[in-house]
């Protein structure tokens, strides 16, 4: 059974946020068409904060990566794309709300003949 969390005033206390973690797992290709790494669509009725955008590749040189954010109306904002990364790196993103339905896609590709092994990680909360 759940209780809702009240104060000792008997107020009712807001939810704590549900902690967030997406992956699509390892990526190895030797693709030059983007491949999803990971990805995370804020659910229904919810509202996201990405904490952390996580990404690791073991060919630095030759993965290109693409971090891209589309609001539930559509709306696509690219932060980056065909961007070296030349070591693992997590991005901080503090303090940011997504709406519900807002999908965050972080994508990489190869130079066509190189073979990557890509990791790509979203945490955040959602409540």
């Amino acid at each position: 059974m759940v209780f809702p969390m009240t104060s000792s005033t008997g107020t009712p206390v807001a939810s704590a946020a549900a902690p967030v973690t997406k992956t699509s797992g390892r990526i190895s290709t030797a693709s030059a068409s983007y491949q999803t790494a990971a990805i995370w669509t804020v659910t229904a009725g919810k509202v996201g904060n990405l904490t952390t955008a996580v990404f690791m590749v073991d060919q630095s040189t030759v993965a290109q990566w693409e971090f891209t954010r589309t609001d539930a109306d559509g709306t696509v904002t690219t932060y980056f794309t065909d961007r070296l990364i030349q070591a693992a790196i997590a991005f901080a993103w503090p303090d940011n709300q997504l709406a519900s339905g807002t999908i965050l896609t972080i994508r990489v590709k190869s130079d066509g003949a190189t073979t990557i092994a890509a990791d790509a990680f979203l945490t955040g909360t959602e409540k």
